[in-house]
């Protein structure tokens, strides 16, 4: 009986062994998942400061309210490309569509503008001057003869 119970004994012993080599398996395994899962955790955890931080750059170089506004005021097409990117547009798109001639302006094109506000401006100045000026020979209220309407009267109905 005692080789009997022996190999019982020993058929335990070795069937509790795998358990045990297997659990030990098993414990190896679920501690190397979790230092992947830390790793990861970290990992992800430098993503969202990072991303925090880059946020917070974003919002301190984005422009204020008021120069958006100074921005719309100065070209309408601004406006346009802001609302067209809000609803989702493709910036580059969103670009070519409002802003053809988009780039450094050239020097002809500069010179052509400047001359044009210099026209306009010399134009304006001119017309001010002609309307401040009064002639020495009008007067408040025109005399009958300066004036053709007033020579031709006709008579009322009610004067017969």
């Amino acid at each position: 009986m005692k080789n009997k119970n022996q190999s019982t004994i020993n058929a335990a012993i070795s069937s509790v062994g795998e358990i045990v080599n297997e659990v030990g398996d098993a414990v190896v395994d679920i501690a190397e998942n979790v230092a992947q899962a830390s790793q990861a955790v970290d990992e992800t955890i430098s993503t969202i400061e990072d991303t925090v931080d880059e946020v917070k750059q974003i919002a301190d170089d984005a422009p204020s309210f008021n120069e958006v506004m100074r921005a719309i005021t100065k070209d309408a097409r601004v406006g346009h490309f802001i609302v067209d990117v809000l609803s989702g547009m493709n910036v580059i798109e969103a670009s070519k569509n409002h802003f053809k001639d988009a780039g450094e302006p050239s020097i002809d094109s500069l010179v052509k503008e400047a001359e044009q506000r210099g026209y306009l401006r010399g134009r304006n100045e001119q017309i001010e001057l002609k309307m401040r000026e009064t002639a020495p020979e009008t007067s408040a209220q025109p005399s009958r003869n300066e004036t053709s309407i007033l020579n031709r009267i006709r008579r009322s109905v009610w004067e017969r």
